[in-house]
């Protein structure tokens, strides 16, 4: 999920479901996950979705405004193709500067953000006694979701 929250527009098929299950294998939510999401659904929301790892429809999705819009399954790649096309034939010397600014806003706590998550994860390993390296990590990652899905 993480990597569709720095999208600028997201859409979702009526099938889909989003989560942020880190926590559901004992890890801090990386690849932005945890810096993004607050700022595009609030923080209460994202709290809860980070420390319970619970999935969301794609209906509350777009309700909390995880996703700008929900479309049958079977229209999802259609609609995203006609909004590329509407966006690249459009104005880009005005929709270009919106972006930017709108980024602008985004990124200024970004590396404030980033730095904390290495940070926690740093300190996790430690917690965990993970002195391997990313073997330690990776190993100890198989083991808690062989053990979810077992479990």
């Amino acid at each position: 999920m993480d990597m569709a929250l720095m999208g600028d527009l997201r859409f979702a098929a009526e099938s889909a479901r989003f989560a942020e299950s880190y926590i559901k294998v004992g890890f801090v939510a990386g690849d932005g996950g945890a810096w993004m999401l607050p700022r595009l659904i609030g923080t209460p929301k994202a709290l809860e979705m980070l420390w319970t790892g619970d999935f969301v429809s794609a209906q509350e999705a777009e309700r909390i405004g995880l996703v700008n819009k929900v479309l049958p399954d079977d229209q999802l790649m259609p609609h995203a193709m006609a909004m590329a096309e509407r966006l690249a034939s459009g104005p880009t010397v005005a929709i270009r500067p919106d972006e930017a600014h709108g980024e602008a806003g985004r990124q200024q706590q970004l590396c404030r953000g980033a730095d904390l998550c290495r940070k926690l994860h740093r300190r996790g390993r430690r917690h965990r006694g993970l002195s391997g390296g990313d073997r330690g990590l990776r190993r100890e990652a198989q083991a808690r979701v062989q053990g979810a899905l077992t479990g």
